[in-house]
């Protein structure tokens, strides 16, 4: 059974409006500096044009490490850019499913997990409430709050107008760190989730069945509520 056809083009100077109007979604695995590719103010533009107007837009872990300062409106497509990763590819963490019923989580069975796998925090344009979680860290869980030494891990401080990190600051528990979400984008429906650095996350039967209806969901043959959490 055939659900979608894939096209790979990694050319971003053919990516037109014209060009895009192929196409129901566009799949970003893993790539880190995407502004770097996409040059071309009107490549930029018809990338933005074409989820705004009702394109699906799919992104796996690396997808959101990207945009940034030089291509900011693509880090507002996904609501959050990469800033750093306290969750490590080497250690196993604990996931909590935010959405036990959501139809793109059904993978799950209303069961928090674990994944071995470098998770992303997420600032920039993220918020809460920018759009709908699907899954985040556990922050109930001390393994992923806190180093092997019982001290709090601690983050990279934020940067300063010319680029440089603060000092370390300790992990901010008071806050929501999203590792799938899906929301809107003009008429356009986005999906991302973080997993993904280690491969071992691509066969695993829950993350790719997560990564399949979130892609169905982009492409427009899966109704799933994309309606932005509240900000509390």
């Amino acid at each position: 059974l055939k659900l979608f056809k894939v096209t790979f083009n990694n050319k971003p100077e053919e990516w037109t409006d014209e060009y895009l109007k192929n196409f129901d979604a566009i799949c970003v695995l893993n790539a880190t500096g995407l502004e770097y590719a996409f040059k071309k103010d009107e490549n930029r533009q018809a990338f933005i044009n074409f989820v705004k107007n009702g394109g699906g837009l799919f992104g796996c872990h690396a997808a959101t490490d990207g945009g940034k300062e030089k291509w900011p409106e693509y880090s507002a497509i996904w609501g959050g850019h990469f800033d750093c990763h306290p969750w490590g590819k080497t250690k196993t963490h604990k996931i909590e499913n935010s959405a036990p019923s959501h139809i793109l989580n059904e993978c799950f069975h209303g069961e928090n997990f674990e994944i071995k796998d470098e998770l992303y925090l997420h600032k920039g344009p993220y918020k809460k409430g920018g759009f709908k979680t699907l899954t985040r860290i556990d922050l109930n869980e001390k393994i992923n709050t806190h180093n092997s030494n019982g001290q709090i891990k601690t983050v990279p401080g934020d940067k300063d107008a010319n680029g440089k990190r603060g000092p370390r600051v300790d992990l901010d528990l008071t806050r929501e760190y999203p590792t799938s979400w899906c929301k809107k984008f003009g008429e356009g429906r986005v999906f991302y989730a973080t997993f993904g650095h280690n491969e071992s996350s691509y066969w695993n039967p829950a993350i790719v069945d997560h990564y399949l209806r979130g892609l169905q969901y982009t492409l427009g043959d899966l109704e799933a509520d994309d309606t932005s959490d509240s900000v509390q």
